[in-house]
C-alpha cells in the first residue's frame, strides 16, 4: 500500500473516531442503553486498531511534511477527547458488571438454598 493510500485511510479513520468521540462527549450517558455503551466502545476500539495497524505500516515509508502534521493534529485532537469520555465509559462499565455479578449471586443463592 503507497503512503498516500495509507495516509488517506488513516485520515479518514481519525475523522470516525473523532466524530464518535464527540457524539458520545455530547450525549445524556443516563439515556444510554448497555447495547449502546458496548457498540461505541467496541467500534471505537475496532477504529483504534486499525489506526495503530495503518500508523505501523506508515512508518515504512515516506511521508510529507503536510500530511504527518494532519495525522498528528487529528491524533491529539482524539486522544484528547478519548481521555475526557474513558474515565466516565470505565465507570459504566464497572456499574454494568457489578449489577450482572449480583444477578449472578442472587441465582445462584436461590439455587442452593
Amino acid at each position: 500500500m503507497k503512503s498516500t493510500d495509507i495516509t488517506l485511510e488513516i485520515d479518514v479513520t481519525l475523522d470516525r473516531l473523532i466524530q464518535n468521540a464527540e457524539t458520545l462527549q455530547q450525549s445524556d450517558w443516563s439515556e444510554l442503553s448497555t447495547e449502546e455503551f458496548d457498540a461505541f466502545a467496541h467500534t471505537q476500539d475496532s477504529l483504534l486498531h486499525h489506526f495503530l495497524r495503518l500508523d505501523a505500516a506508515l512508518e515504512t515509508q515516506r511521508v510529507t511534511h503536510t500530511a504527518s502534521y494532519r495525522i498528528r493534529t487529528k491524533t491529539d485532537r482524539f486522544y484528547a477527547l478519548k481521555q475526557s469520555y474513558q474515565p466516565r465509559l470505565n465507570e459504566q462499565r464497572r456499574r454494568r458488571v457489578s449489577m450482572v455479578s449480583k444477578r449472578r449471586s442472587k441465582r445462584w443463592l436461590g439455587l442452593h438454598q
